[in-house]
Order: structure tokens, then sequence, then C-alpha cells
């Protein structure tokens, strides 16, 4: 960034927003720009204009710097999409990939996911997997990371994944998208998905409340819509048999699994 005299950096700082407009509107989108690096605050509506003007314009470079702000102070699928865009019509390959990426990452969709992986190298492709897998479970994402890593048929890895993201599991309830790879690792191994699902939805009984019952009712009543979609509903009545024993003795918690529907 040049040297600004400091009566200008005091202008920018109290009158960017008029300055970034006129800017604009006379088309000097470098001007725009370089007084968007310097202001005090960051303005998301701002930079989209500066981005969309920029693309309009051809300039990649100056759309590439604004869709950055706007990335790195907000992530959002949908810029990181803009930005893969950007970089790819710069020649820059490689960032279009880990943009794409991070989008997936804001966005697990299987549209996403796609996007990126179609861009990686065969040879780097599992590695790349792996490594976005323990990202999404960094976010407690397990479901994603799980369906991630059974869409390129590493089965051993999305085990891993799930025991490692049900750490701790008690103290929050399953997320979207979790019965579904409930039901794709239940048709490899039911008794070891219900071994790793019962333990956390015992482990939330044993912290007591309501609250915590609730949660563990959740956990059930997808590990049994899992068992249940693969076939597998006998492994379901043994873990329903164990959880009925447990709530003789705690009156709440057969409440919440009779409003769940998980006892006759």
């Amino acid at each position: 960034m040049p040297w600004i005299p400091r009566p200008l950096a005091a202008l920018i700082e109290e009158n960017w927003r008029e300055m970034i407009d006129f800017a604009l509107q006379v088309g000097d989108l470098a001007a725009a720009d370089e007084i968007a690096r310097m202001r005090p605050v960051a303005d998301r509506e701002t930079d989209m204009r500066l981005a969309q003007a920029a693309m309009n314009a051809l300039q990649w470079a100056i759309a590439e710097s604004s869709l950055k702000r706007m990335a790195t102070r907000l992530s959002s699928a949908d810029v990181w999409a803009m930005l893969a865009h950007v970089m790819d019509r710069q020649g820059k390959s490689d960032g279009a990939t880990s943009c794409l990426r991070e989008a997936f990452l804001c966005d697990p969709t299987g549209d996403r996911r796609d996007a990126w992986l179609a861009r990686l190298p065969r040879g780097a492709r599992r590695d790349a997997v792996v490594q976005c897998a323990h990202l999404l479970l960094n976010h407690r994402q397990i479901a994603a990371a799980c369906d991630l890593l059974l869409h390129e048929g590493c089965v051993h890895d999305a085990w891993r994944a799930l025991e490692a993201g049900l750490q701790g599991a008690e103290m929050w309830s399953p997320g979207p998208g979790l019965e579904g790879v409930m039901a794709r690792l239940a048709a490899e191994d039911a008794d070891r998905l219900v071994q790793l699902v019962a333990r956390v939805a015992l482990e939330a009984i044993s912290l007591r409340g309501r609250d915590a019952y609730r949660r563990a009712c959740r956990w059930l009543a997808a590990l049994q819509n899992g068992l249940t979609a693969a076939g597998r509903g006998a492994a379901w009545d043994e873990v329903r048999a164990v959880v009925a024993l447990e709530s003789r003795r705690l009156p709440a918690l057969r409440d919440e699994l009779s409003a769940a529907g998980l006892l006759p």
C-alpha cells in the first residue's frame, strides 16, 4: 500500500463511504479499492458493490481484493464461490480450488462438494478429503464429515470420524443429516454403531435433568431411524430394552422417552 499523507488518511477515516461512492460513480475502481483498504471498519455491502463493479469491468484483481476482505471477515459460501470464479479468470487454479473447498466448508451440500472435488488431482484427492473431514469435525459437522468420506468410499475413515465426532456429544443434540449417515454405517456394522451412539445417549442420561434426557432421546431417535432405514430393526429392539430398564428408576426420563415415541 502506498504512503498516504496524514490529512488524507484522516479524511478517509471520516468520509470513506462517500469517497468510495464517488470513486464508483466515476469508475475509478482502483481508488475505491484503496479507500476500502484504509477504512476503519468493515462494510460488506460496499465491498460487494465494489466486487460486482470490478467483475463487470473485468478488473479481476480488484474484484479479488474486495472479495477477500469479505471472505476473511465474515465467511460465506457464496462469497467464496465468487472468489473462486475470480481466481479462475486470472488463471489461479489452485487458489480457485481452495476457495471452492472453503465454500463447501461453509455450506456442505452435495453440489458444493462436487464442485470442489471435480478440481482435485486424482492423486491428491483422498488426502484432501480426509483433511477436509477433519475441518468439518472441528466445527461439529459430524454428518457432513462422515458423508464426505463415505461418498469417496473411505468407510474406515468415516467410522473414525464418527468416533471422534461423538466425543463429548452427550452435551449437544445430533445435527441434520446424521440419520442418513447412521443408516449407511448401520448397513456396514449395526452393532458397532449401536455401541457408539447408545454410549452417547447413556452418558447424557447420566447427567440427569430434563434437558439431558431430551438430548438422549434425540440421539436415540436418530439411531432408531438409522437402524430402521438400514433394515436392522432387531438391533434397535436391544437398545430400547436397555433404555427401558434404565428408565424404571427415572420417571422424568421415562416421560421423555414416551413423548419421543421411543417406548411402547
